[in-house]
């Protein structure tokens, strides 16, 4: 495509990926070429894997949204989180450095704050708790090296609570509580009174959009954090409520489960605040109460889910 920037976009068949290529398309986004990979056409963990990937492309700029989900202590989840989400990181930049990629995008999580309740700025410590915000702190420390030492940009950004249409899959709230909704089986969730800020999937990909047209200086890039969220903090048992009410034969338990231990009362983003000028309007459109029914009427016209 004459004109356009190349982004290789990683992760590109997931829930954020998928919504990245869907709103490309709606606005018809002629100036970048996006070209989405996943597992089966590349495997990040194999550094020749990943240089072959981006001497093929040759990308100018790179989305990383591959990682391992999967959360909890089980016997294998640090192993596969260290493979699939650390390494597979760290692999993905060393290639990006080789092949003079000037910025990387990068999904981090809420996750890497534990416990930390509050408004949280991107300058928080980092103190996680689970083996999936372990393996992201790692990587954002990996990732800060270089770009103060390369000419590489890293914008490391944090979405809150993502929702919206597309997210079948995973143990997630939000997913978990539409799935049975939908099916009227019975589900269990603890008294809901933490508060969360929830963000709706195309804000997160509008804002991936306006990220990719920063511009670019030479020198050293250095890492740049941006939260992503709506501001608001809403209770948990509001938002099931309001998913159970889209859902005549929905059956949910409240109280029913107890909250794990340690789990923040409040985790809240703080107003967007960016100086690039491509970022500078970049706001959330949707607030939980629209996207929460935007999201249950996809879930109802989706007869096989």
């Amino acid at each position: 495509m004459a004109g356009s920037t190349t982004v290789l976009v990683t992760g590109a068949r997931g829930f954020i990926g998928s919504a990245l290529f869907e709103l490309a398309r709606k606005e018809a986004e002629s100036d970048l070429d996006l070209i989405g990979v996943d597992r089966e056409e590349a495997d990040l963990r194999d550094p020749d894997a990943a240089a072959r990937l981006l001497a093929k492309i040759a990308p100018e700029r790179v989305v990383h949204l591959a990682g391992k989900l999967v959360k909890g202590e089980g016997p294998n989840v640090l192993e596969e989180q260290m493979a699939d989400t650390f390494r597979a990181g760290t692999v993905l930049l060393d290639a990006a450095l080789g092949a003079g990629v000037r910025q990387v995008l990068i999904a981090g999580t809420i996750d890497e704050f534990g416990s930390q309740s509050g408004v949280l700025s991107p300058g928080a410590g980092a103190c996680p708790v689970s083996y999936y915000g372990l393996a992201k702190s790692l990587l954002h420390e990996y990732a800060g090296f270089f770009a103060r030492r390369a000419e590489l940009r890293v914008d490391w950004f944090r979405p809150f609570i993502v929702y919206g249409p597309g997210q079948v899959n995973g143990n997630m709230l939000l997913p978990t509580a539409f799935r049975a909704a939908k099916s009227g089986q019975p589900a269990q969730f603890s008294d809901g009174s933490q508060e969360r800020d929830f963000i709706h999937v195309q804000d997160v990909a509008s804002w991936l959009l306006a990220a990719l047209r920063i511009q670019l200086r030479p020198g050293p890039g250095g890492l740049h954090e941006h939260h992503l969220g709506t501001g608001e903090s809403v209770a948990v048992r509001r938002v099931l409520t309001a998913i159970s009410q889209e859902f005549p034969g929905a059956r949910f338990e409240l109280g029913a489960l107890p909250r794990r231990p340690g789990e923040p009362k409040t985790q809240l983003a703080p107003p967007y605040n960016a100086t690039e000028p491509a970022l500078k309007g970049w706001r959330p459109r949707y607030d939980w109460r629209s996207g929460i029914a935007e999201t249950a009427g996809w879930w109802k016209s989706k007869d096989a889910l």
